[in-house]
């Protein structure tokens, strides 16, 4: 007698296992569409709404498989995971690793231009991020580059000249007595001949 029961016990059990984890998809999937969908329907999807929803969704399948398969499933799904988004965010933290090289050039606070050869972009340094550098051209127009790129392409420094009032040569034909070194020596005095 007391085997029937627990026989009708377990498939109760089994029952109520596959009803509520089937619940948990099914109502979990579904919050996250109402809140997806009211989030683009008022224009808030943004990037942090997009991480919200991503960690909602993660924990709807974390309790799907703690209650479908058991807390040893949940161990293994945590550690493929786990290994999965690591090896995933390989590039990801390369970029970042690559932004904070830049970032160690002080090139961000320097106030002249710099120029990234192959990229047709000259400016000025707006933002050094994680990810992404900005620079401000002459317009006020901002680029948007990958630390990737600038780590890997040639990076040009303007540098302006300290003395504003010096003479700028871009002429070929330099007439040598305007230039303030190399005019011809002045000699004041006697000259002794030799022998006297």
């Amino acid at each position: 007698m007391y085997y029937k029961y627990k026989k009708i016990y377990f498939k109760m059990d089994l029952f109520f296992t596959i009803l509520l984890s089937a619940a948990i998809i099914v109502f979990g999937f579904g919050l996250v569409y109402l809140i997806s969908y009211v989030l683009r329907r008022y224009s808030y999807f943004t990037h942090s709404a997009q991480f919200f929803i991503s960690i909602l969704s993660f924990l709807i399948i974390l309790s799907f498989t703690y209650v479908a398969f058991g807390d040893e499933a949940v161990a293994y799904l945590m550690n493929g995971l786990f290994i999965g988004v690591g090896l995933a965010l390989q590039p990801m933290f390369k970029t970042v690793t690559k932004g904070f090289v830049f970032d160690g050039t002080h090139l961000s606070k320097y106030k002249g231009e710099i120029e990234i050869h192959g990229k047709d972009v000259r400016g000025r340094v707006h933002n050094v991020g994680m990810m992404h550098t900005w620079i401000e051209d002459k317009d006020g127009s901002l680029y948007m580059i990958s630390n990737d790129t600038m780590n890997q392409s040639i990076v040009k420094v303007h540098v302006p000249l300290k003395n504003t009032n010096a003479p700028v040569y871009q002429n070929k034909q330099i007439d040598l007595e305007q230039i303030p070194l190399l005019k011809k020596p002045v000699v004041t005095g006697t000259v002794r001949k030799k022998g006297f």
